[in-house]
């Protein structure tokens, strides 16, 4: 929405505020990372000790880094680093006859927490009521699963990987009406947590040095408001001490011969929930210039979708192909967006064709689409949802022996979550396909 400029008579300075109650008092401090960080450090420390019987090895890292993608109207008055701690154990999968990790050069998988001190950022919107303090977006701990995939090993112990890492994260200083009215980054206190890595490594019998850039995403995914995201940029140091001390070898280019190549077509239907930017929106701007808020908490609405797909799987990691995108939202004629034009009777169906890929491991399968509404009458009353015409959808999905598979998504629109949808369905061949071929070292 195009933001207003403050009316002149808008009171700044009042003894008892601008609504007319006592100030509020001072924010109560942010949570002191010095008190976890000994603690965190020991048990990292003591990771060794315990050797769970199927780990290969434990991890502890430090990463330091800024902030990015701050929203424009939210000035940061403190911007200080940001300093991370992780604790993780190693596994590597035993290696199976159906060639999915000679496929991935024997991929290494991290289960582990990571503690992320964001508490030295300050935020402050200067046109907002005057307030006592900056907001403030304290600690995130997360608890993550990431999958590493070697891309260069050498016999001298040098290797450089990529890491994809999801999880879940606990934030301490979530948003607050009153308390931590600014922290529009991280709005709920839970959050979905989305990292990428790239690292290069050293290793000497069973030590490994490890460093790297690392991205970092929270967002909670329009399951509640606000919902803007924290990022950072994070240089990481690591080390790594594997209990078996000998090195892997060199890793080898292997050609792998796949005999299922061949087409496959995917039905799912999808429930999608999402809260209403349009609703909180609404409050934010009342409270800017003084006026009553409507709402004050934000529900969710659901949708149904059906997903048809046609996609080619050309080798053992990878498919690609078309999807067709069916959603039905029935509060479409309700959601506040802001706009009196909006009819109530207005369309509720949505219709997107989309470019779907995946990179399967074994049952699991990264699911990534980009796609262009063909149908979306929402679009042009929607004055405070992000809508640009088109869509992206970025999840994860497991597949069962029968055929059936269940997953989740994220639907965004230019990279900002519209909804979260779980969704399940299952996967057939148009024609009989060749047997894949077992894999002989």
């Amino acid at each position: 929405p195009i933001r207003r400029k403050r009316p002149n008579n808008f009171k700044t300075h009042h003894p008892r505020g601008i609504y007319g109650c006592t100030a509020l008092p001072l924010m109560p401090q942010s949570f002191d990372m010095r008190r976890l960080t000994p603690i965190f450090l020991l048990l990292s420390l003591l990771l060794p000790l315990a050797r769970p019987a199927l780990a290969q090895g434990w991890e502890a890292g430090y990463a330091n880094g800024r902030m990015i993608g701050i929203d424009p109207y939210i000035k940061v008055t403190r911007g200080g680093p940001v300093h991370s701690f992780e604790g993780a154990y190693i596994f590597t999968p035993r290696a199976t006859a159906d060639g999915y990790d000679a496929a991935y050069g024997y991929p290494h998988f991290r289960f582990g927490l990571q503690v992320v001190d964001l508490s030295r950022i300050r935020l402050k919107d200067p046109d907002f009521r005057p307030l006592a303090a900056p907001s403030r977006l304290g600690t995130s701990v997360l608890l993550f699963a990431a999958f590493e995939r070697p891309l260069l090993r050498t016999p001298q112990g040098w290797s450089l990987d990529y890491t994809l890492t999801q999880g879940v994260s606990l934030n301490t200083h979530k948003w607050h009406r009153t308390r931590n009215p600014e922290n529009e980054m991280l709005g709920s206190r839970f959050a979905i947590y989305f990292g990428a890595g790239l690292h290069v490594a050293y290793r000497r019998g069973g030590w490994e040095f490890r460093a790297g850039p690392d991205f970092l995403h929270l967002s909670n995914s329009a399951l509640h408001r606000p919902n803007k995201g924290a990022n950072a940029w994070l240089f990481q140091t690591s080390v790594r001490h594997y209990f078996d001390a000998a090195s892997p070898d060199s890793l080898t280019r292997l050609q792998i011969p796949f005999t299922d190549c061949g087409f496959l077509v995917d039905v799912d239907y999808r429930l999608g929930l999402k809260t209403s930017v349009g609703e909180w929106l609404y409050d934010h701007n009342a409270e800017r210039y003084g006026n009553p808020i409507r709402y004050g908490s934000y529900g969710l609405y659901a949708s149904h979708g059906l997903g048809l797909g046609l996609l080619y799987r050309y080798s053992l990691k990878y498919a690609s192909g078309l999807g067709l995108d069916l959603t039905y939202e029935p509060y479409a004629g309700r959601i506040e967006v802001q706009n009196p034009a909006r009819p109530h009777d207005i369309g509720k169906t949505t219709i997107g064709l989309s470019l779907r890929h995946e990179a399967r491991y074994r049952r699991l399968a990264a699911t990534f689409a980009l796609g262009i509404y063909l149908l979306r009458p929402l679009k042009r009353y929607a004055l405070t949802d992000e809508e640009y015409g088109y869509y992206e959808r970025i999840g994860l999905r497991y597949d069962f022996p029968c055929g059936l598979h269940t997953g989740f998504n994220i639907h965004a629109h230019r990279t900002k979550a519209y909804a979260g949808e779980w969704y399940v369905g299952f996967r057939f061949a148009p024609r009989k396909r060749k047997p894949i071929a077992p894999y002989q070292p």
